[in-house]
C-alpha cells in the first residue's frame, strides 16, 4: 500500500465552467481557478 496522495481534477473547463457550457455555472466556477491551480502546482511539486 501507498502513502501517496492524488489530486483529481474532473471537468473543470467544459460543460461546467465554460460561458457557454451545456451545464454552466459560469463565474462562481471560474472564481475556482486560481485555488485549483494552487492546489495543482503543489502536488506536482511534491512529486
Amino acid at each position: 500500500m501507498s502513502d501517496k496522495e492524488a489530486l483529481l481534477i474532473i471537468d473543470y473547463t467544459n460543460d461546467f465552467v465554460a460561458d457557454n457550457g451545456a451545464l454552466t455555472l459560469g463565474k462562481p466556477a471560474q472564481a475556482c481557478e486560481p485555488k485549483i491551480l494552487e492546489l495543482a502546482n503543489q502536488f506536482y511539486a511534491a512529486d
